[in-house]
């Protein structure tokens, strides 16, 4: 939206893929989805936090909990309605520290600032313990990407089918992704 020179634009989540399409900014027919998130709970290394359910959260072990700011961000809104399915929200929304997006959710937790955070399962694996939270507590997180209008559609195509091949799925769910709906 900003200009900058990209050939491909992948997100979480899919009405900004369709904005960017409705706007010119990327190529309809190159719109797809390519895999779905998941949700965890992520423990700081050094916390002696030993969260393993949602319900957990309720534990006085438990200050503060970091997610991505679910006004604009596809994983903080996942969290809300993954507390909200566990009974647990209005408990603990006051201990809710809210990030601008889900990186900054995990960078809480990995410095200390919060306990745990509930993040993308993509990047807990850099984050030392999680546990992953049901898919049925929280809609489908839907990753989508299209290719930018004056970039170099034929490498962001390339890229793109690489992803739907037999290695780019087991690379996305080593990365923690789940294959796209059907």
């Amino acid at each position: 939206e900003n200009g900058a020179s990209f050939d491909l634009v992948a997100s979480a989540n899919i009405e900004y893929i369709a904005r960017l399409v409705n706007q010119g900014l990327a190529i309809s027919d190159s719109a797809d989805l390519y895999a779905r998130g998941r949700i965890v709970l992520a423990v700081n290394k050094k916390a002696g936090v030993q969260a393993v359910t949602l319900e957990d959260l309720l534990s006085d072990d438990i200050q503060y909990i970091a997610i991505a700011n679910p006004e604009h961000a596809p994983y903080g809104a996942a969290a809300v309605a993954a507390l909200r399915s566990a009974g647990v929200y209005e408990q603990f929304s006051r201990r809710l520290v809210i990030a601008e997006n889900v990186r900054q959710a995990q960078m809480f937790t990995e410095s200390g600032n919060t306990d745990l955070s509930i993040i993308a399962r993509s990047l807990a694996g850099r984050s030392g313990r999680f546990v992953e939270i049901p898919l049925n507590l929280h809609p489908p997180i839907v990753q989508t990407l299209a290719a930018v209008s004056g970039g170099n559609e034929a490498q962001a195509r390339e890229f793109a089918d690489l992803l739907d091949t037999s290695l780019g799925r087991q690379l996305l769910r080593d990365s923690g992704f789940l294959p796209p709906p059907s």
